[in-house]
């Protein structure tokens, strides 16, 4: 039940802080999870990514910084009419909201083609950490050398790669450097083992100190390793408890560094268009939502009906997710 803005909100001390929602779905097809447990969790992610663009807006000399203010305003207003809900994404990489709709758009499109793999293996081909001034490059590099590894196989080996690739890359705060690397989900041991060794050997002709050993690795896939694959492209928030943290310079390099680049490439399987999936789904119809036509405008950290004054969600940050967010004034001309 709704409740008015100025009642006490709903407690969830005892909620953890996930980052992935449940699998999205098409506007025509009633949302089965609840209105109530869908909305809270984007009410949550909705808070902590506000709190967040704050940060990277504020990062100096960013590139990005009307990209994170677009952010801002992602899931800002949502329209009601009868049982059905509407809004707008901003689809950015960073904005926790719409990469939990991603992730469930990714697995609900790629997940049926890859169970069909007779044989999958996990595949980790990693390259050593770098700093913030190499990081793009590093990225081209990476990239080079797969497609050229992917072609020398199917050429010299007549091995096509059957699987999807994703890139990764992780921060260091302690030697103030980048991890990128792919993540692989590939058909076939011996296809698995032909490509770390490929990877392995033209990294070698290039430069022999760029390779990190310990990181590469093979190991059979399941369906945990397929979810696993699907988490995340970088950490928001490092570290558990409370050394939970935020590192807003680090985490704009990052997404600087990917303008223009893909975080998934299938292989040998159809791609999925997330773009074009991200606005069927503006619209989501929730069965047990109290049918009427208004209007919710987030104000702190809920959505509240613009006539009535109610709240949507009754959502109350906890103070785990507040102490990760310091005291922002929003100062922006694209605020």
């Amino acid at each position: 039940m709704r409740q008015n803005y100025s009642n006490s909100l709903i407690d969830t001390q005892k909620s953890s802080l996930p980052f992935l929602d449940t699998l999205a779905q098409l506007a025509t097809e009633p949302n089965t999870n609840g209105f109530q447990r869908s909305f809270v969790k984007r009410a949550r992610s909705k808070y902590m990514t506000d709190n967040l663009v704050l940060q990277l807006a504020d990062v100096p000399n960013t590139v990005l910084k009307k990209s994170y203010w677009n952010t801002y305003h992602c899931n800002s207003i949502i329209e009601q009419k009868g049982k059905e809900l509407k809004t707008r994404y901003c689809k950015n990489r960073w904005c926790l909201t719409c990469n939990r709709v991603r992730t469930g758009i990714l697995i609900n499109g790629y997940l049926p083609a890859l169970k069909k793999l007779i044989d999958p293996y996990f595949v980790t081909l990693t390259i050593k950490t770098v700093p913030k001034e190499q990081l793009q490059e590093t990225i081209g590099l990476m990239k080079s050398v797969f497609n050229k590894t992917k072609k020398q196989l199917s050429i010299r080996k007549g091995i096509k790669l059957i699987g999807i690739r994703k890139f990764e890359d992780t921060y260091n705060a302690i030697t103030d450097k980048y991890h990128p690397h792919y993540h692989l989900i590939i058909e076939g041991k011996e296809n698995a083992e032909q490509l770390l060794a490929g990877w392995i050997k033209r990294l070698k002709e290039i430069d022999v100190n760029c390779i990190d050993k310990k990181g590469q690795n093979i190991r059979k896939a399941d369906e945990k390793s397929i979810f696993e694959l699907f988490k995340y492209f970088t950490k928001i928030i490092s570290g558990k408890g409370d050394d939970m943290s935020i590192e807003p310079v680090a985490l704009d390099v990052i997404f600087t560094s990917m303008i223009n680049q893909r975080v998934f490439q299938p292989l040998g399987i159809k791609k999925v268009d997330d773009d074009v999936l991200f606005e069927q789904i503006r619209a989501e119809i929730y069965s047990d939502l109290t049918e009427q036509n208004t209007v919710y405008q987030w104000l702190n950290n809920d959505w509240v009906d613009v006539y009535t004054g109610e709240l949507l969600t009754g959502y109350q940050p906890t103070d785990k997710v507040k102490r990760l967010f310091k005291p922002h004034k929003k100062q922006s001309k694209y605020n």
